[in-house]
């Protein structure tokens, strides 16, 4: 498998109704002040929470 240009490290976040919990950690990921370059992937679950919506407001 590649490996993307620059790319250090891949997350995966597998959730489930999980919405504040979810946006927390993606805040914490986004003031990650580590070197080098990663990708985030979430994959959620069929979650009734408003999982999705919040994740596509935060961009």
């Amino acid at each position: 498998m590649d490996q993307p240009q620059g790319l250090t490290a891949s997350v995966l976040i597998g959730t489930y109704n999980r919405r504040a919990f979810l946006m927390r950690t993606l805040e914490t990921l986004d003031r990650q002040s580590a070197q080098g370059r990663f990708e985030v992937i979430v994959a959620v679950d069929g979650s009734t929470d408003g999982t999705v919506e919040a994740m596509e407001a935060a961009g």
